[in-house]
C-alpha cells in the first residue's frame, strides 16, 4: 500500500507538471503569434499609406481632361508632375488617345512606349479592355511593362460628356505605373533584418484569390498570421510567420522549464518512495504504519474526489515539494556565489531562470496549502466587525496600495457578520489585492466596499475600476489555476479566487462577479448576519 500510494502521488505530480508545461507552452506560442501579428499589422499600415496616394494619382489627370475636353502635352506634364510630386514610387503617368499611347511623364527612357497600341499587347489588353468597357479604374499587376521591368499599373478610362443628348465619347486611358520594389523598400519589406517572413498575394488587386507576387508561397501553408491590405481599387492578402531561429529564447525557456520539472519529479519520486520504503521496513512501528496507511488511503480518496481543484494534492505536495524546491533555489544561489564572476551571461541567465522558477513554484505550493487548509479549522464562527477586517487587510496590502496610489473607499457602514476573522481577512485581502493587481495602466485604482442587508445575511461587494473580465470567463475564474492573463502581464498563481470561494462557502455563503471589460469588476459574496459587537 505505501508503494502504491507513492506511485499515485508521483503520477499526479507528473500530471501537474505536464499541465503546467502545456499552459506555459501555450502562453509562449500565443505571445509569439501576437508579436508577429503586431509586426505584420505595422507593415500593412505602412504599405497602405505608401500605396494609396500613388494609386489615386490618375484622378487629377482625368479631371483635367474631362473639364477641358482635351489636354496639351504641356498641361499634361504640369498636372502629372503635380500629382506624383513627393511619391518616388510612381515610375510614370501615361495618356493614350483611344488605345494608342500619346504622352508619358516624366520624359526619359519610358518615351519609347509612345505610339504603342494597347491592343497589340496581349498580356495587358484584356485588363485594359475590361476597364474601358466597365468605365472603372482597375489595378493590374505586378506585371511586365511594355518598356521592360515590372510594376503595378492603375488605369482610369476617360469618357468625355456627349453633346446634345449623345452618348459619352471614349477619349483614352490614363495610367500610372508604380515601382513595387521602391514601395517595398519604403515600408521596410526588403530588409534582411526583418524578424518575420512575409508573403503577399492578390495580383491585379484580387486579395486572397490572387496569385502570390512577393515572398515564398509556402508561408501561406504554415498557419501564418494574415491580414488584408486595403487599396483604393482592390486589396492584397499578407501572411507572416516568424523567421527560423526567432523563437530561440522561447525554446531555451521551454528546455530549462522542462529540465527543472524533470528535476522536481525526480526529487518527488525519491522522497515519496523513500518514505514508503521506510514505513514498510520498520517492523516496530506497526501501529504508526497502520495509522499512516489509513491516513494516506483517506487522503488518496479525498484527492480523487476533488481532482478538479487538487486540494488534497496540495496538502500533501506542499510538504514533500517545498523542501526540494527550496534546496534547488539554495543550491543555485550557492552555485552563483561560488563561481561568481567566472560565469558568463548565458550561465547567469540559466541560474536566474532556475531560481525564479523555483520561487514561483514555491509560491504556488504555499497557495495550494492555504487552499487545502480552508475549512479544516475547528475555530467557531463569532461576531466579526467587517470594518476591522478591512483595516487588517489594508495593513497587509499597505506597500501595494502605496505603490499604485490606490484609494480604498467604504460606502456606508460595514456590518457585523458571523465568521472567522483570519479567513475573512484573507478573503478581503484577495479581493482587494485583485483590484490592485488588475488595474488599468493609466488609471489609479479605486476600490469600493459596500454592504446590503439580505434575508438573514449580508451581501458584501468589492468593486474596482480595473481592466474588467469578459462575461464568458465568469463561470471559471473561481476554479484552481484559472489565470486569464500570462505571467508576463500579471503575477499570480491562479489560486486566490479559488481560496476566496472556499472561504465564503465554508461560511455558508456564495460568491459571484459582475464585470464589463475596460470598466472594472465587482465581486459579491454573502455572509451570515450577527448581532453587533458591544
Amino acid at each position: 500500500m505505501p508503494f502504491a500510494l507513492a506511485a499515485v502521488f508521483t503520477v499526479l505530480t507528473a500530471l501537474l507538471l505536464l499541465k503546467l508545461d502545456a499552459v506555459e507552452g501555450q502562453r509562449s506560442d500565443l505571445a509569439a503569434r501576437a508579436t508577429t501579428g503586431r509586426q505584420l499589422d505595422d507593415l500593412r499600415a505602412r504599405l497602405e499609406k505608401s500605396l494609396t496616394a500613388p494609386i489615386l494619382s490618375t484622378r487629377g489627370v482625368v479631371a483635367e481632361i474631362v473639364a477641358h475636353g482635351d489636354i496639351t502635352a504641356k498641361t499634361f506634364a504640369r498636372v502629372a508632375a503635380m500629382m506624383i510630386k513627393g511619391y518616388p514610387s510612381v515610375r510614370n503617368i501615361t495618356l493614350s488617345h483611344g488605345t494608342v499611347i500619346g504622352m508619358v511623364y516624366p520624359s526619359g527612357p519610358d518615351e519609347v512606349i509612345i505610339g504603342t497600341d494597347y491592343r497589340t499587347q496581349a498580356h495587358q489588353w484584356d485588363m485594359i479592355e475590361r476597364s474601358i468597357t466597365a468605365r472603372a479604374t482597375l489595378l493590374q499587376g505586378p506585371i511586365t511593362l511594355i518598356q521592360g521591368g515590372s510594376g503595378l499599373i492603375v488605369r482610369s478610362p476617360v469618357y468625355l460628356p456627349g453633346q446634345a443628348g449623345r452618348e459619352d465619347r471614349f477619349f483614352g486611358v490614363v495610367s500610372a505605373v508604380i515601382n513595387i520594389p521602391v514601395v517595398l523598400a519604403e515600408v521596410g519589406l526588403d530588409g534582411s533584418d526583418l524578424p518575420i517572413q512575409v508573403a503577399i498575394r492578390g495580383r491585379d488587386g484580387l486579395g486572397a484569390n490572387g496569385d502570390v507576387f512577393f515572398g515564398d508561397e509556402a508561408v501561406f501553408r504554415q498557419n501564418p498570421v494574415e491580414t488584408d491590405v486595403t487599396l483604393p481599387y482592390g486589396s492584397w492578402r499578407m501572411a507572416a510567420v516568424a523567421k527560423p531561429g526567432a523563437d530561440a529564447n522561447a525554446r531555451f525557456e521551454r528546455d530549462v522549464r522542462r529540465a527543472l520539472a524533470a528535476l522536481l519529479l525526480v526529487l518527488v519520486a525519491t522522497s515519496t518512495f523513500g518514505t514508503a520504503h521506510h514505513i514498510a521496513t520498520i517492523g516496530e512501528a506497526n501501529r504508526l504504519l497502520r495509522e499512516r496507511e489509513d491516513a494516506l488511503d483517506q487522503k488518496s480518496k479525498e484527492l480523487l474526489r476533488s481532482n478538479a481543484d487538487l486540494q488534497q494534492f496540495a496538502y500533501v505536495a506542499s510538504h514533500d515539494l517545498r523542501e526540494p524546491l527550496r534546496m534547488v533555489s539554495s543550491y543555485v544561489t550557492l552555485l552563483e556565489r561560488h563561481f561568481g564572476e567566472r560565469l558568463d551571461a548565458t550561465a547567469k541567465e540559466y541560474i536566474a531562470f532556475a531560481r525564479d522558477g523555483s520561487t514561483r513554484m514555491d509560491r504556488m505550493m504555499t497557495d495550494l496549502l492555504e487552499l487545502s487548509r480552508v475549512g479544516r479549522s475547528d475555530t467557531p464562527a463569532v461576531p466579526v466587525a467587517l470594518g476591522e477586517v478591512v483595516e487588517s487587510a489594508k495593513i497587509i496590502l499597505g506597500l501595494a496600495i502605496d505603490e499604485c496610489s490606490a484609494q480604498i473607499v467604504i460606502d456606508g457602514n460595514l456590518p457585523v457578520v458571523l465568521g472567522r476573522r483570519n479567513d475573512l481577512t484573507r478573503l478581503l485581502q484577495n479581493l482587494i489585492g485583485n483590484g490592485l493587481k488588475y488595474r488599468l495602466p493609466d488609471r489609479s485604482p479605486v476600490i469600493t466596499l459596500a454592504a446590503q442587508a439580505g434575508d438573514g445575511e449580508w451581501i458584501i461587494s468589492v468593486a474596482d475600476n480595473g481592466i474588467g473580465i469578459a462575461k464568458d470567463h465568469f463561470g471559471r475564474i473561481f476554479d484552481v489555476f484559472q489565470r486569464l492573463h500570462t505571467k508576463d502581464e500579471y503575477t499570480g498563481t491562479g489560486i486566490g479566487l479559488a481560496i476566496s470561494k472556499k472561504i465564503v462557502e465554508h461560511h455558508g455563503g456564495r460568491i459571484w462577479v459582475e464585470s464589463v471589460p475596460g470598466e472594472g469588476s465587482t465581486f459579491f459574496f454573502t455572509l451570515p448576519d450577527a448581532p453587533a459587537i458591544t
